[in-house]
């Protein structure tokens, strides 16, 4: 029991979820999904995480070295691992941060201290009046907005450490400059989570009409969206892309 600093009292003390204990022999404990429960000081943030590429198996057995998790969730483009102590988060953020995985630089650190610029995704702390205004484009006569011409030379572009990434908004594929993804969007590419292939959309004699997701009652027309929205939405790994 913690004593109330007013003097009105005691407050029970939070208590966070502990290690299962190790029992030779056993299997290894589960990982959660929910990383919510534990101790806010032993999160750990993963940014910049190919969530394209990298299964939620090779993320657990990835931080597991650094000590036992609690629960792992992975979002569009990063994700979160819960420690069940602070020291274990700390080391595997300082061991893990720019460790390349799926091709990309991975940006580690604790969700309680972000880096400096960088989105808070736990709470937002910002006052309206730290915002700045939005500047409206100019509107031409018609009352559209007025395009501007943008300077496509390359220059005096500025060039960092870590290259820069062109995805394709449709299959996923990633690119090493502009103009091979502008070659690859002359052609229909390899879809990823639609098919706009007439052959493709056509159902079987034996499919049935609708489909429902057992885990959050949506309805799905096709096996291929509900495959699509099982594995991106509930991190079910059922198949991959070569």
């Amino acid at each position: 029991m913690l004593k109330n600093q007013s003097g009105g009292g005691t407050q029970p003390m939070k208590m966070y979820p502990m290690p299962p204990p190790c029992v030779p022999g056993a299997p290894p404990p589960v990982v959660g999904t929910d990383t919510s429960t534990g101790d806010p000081r032993a999160r750990l943030f993963v940014g910049n995480l190919n969530t394209f590429k990298v299964s939620r198996f090779e993320v657990e057995n990835m931080f597991l070295r650094h000590g036992p998790i609690l629960a792992i969730s992975l979002h569009k483009g990063y994700g979160f691992v819960q420690y069940y102590f602070e020291d274990h988060a700390r080391r595997a953020a300082a061991a893990e941060h720019s460790r390349i995985l799926g091709g990309q630089s991975l940006d580690c650190n604790l969700a309680c201290e972000p880096k400096p610029g960088q989105k808070k995704r736990i709470q937002s702390n910002v006052n309206d009046e730290d915002i700045a205004p939005v500047a409206k484009k100019p509107r031409s006569q018609n009352g559209s907005a007025a395009s501007s011409p943008v300077d496509l030379s390359q220059e005096e572009l500025h060039s960092y450490s870590h290259a820069d990434i062109l995805v394709c908004g449709n299959c996923k594929e990633q690119f090493v400059d502009i103009y091979t993804l502008t070659e690859h969007k002359r052609h229909r590419c390899k879809l990823r989570f639609t098919c706009k292939c007439q052959a493709l959309q056509e159902k079987a004699d034996d499919e049935p009409p609708v489909l429902v997701c057992a885990t959050c009652k949506d309805h799905f027309h096709t096996c291929w969206d509900l495959v699509t929205h099982v594995q991106e939405n509930h991190q079910v790994l059922i198949y991959e892309v070569p």
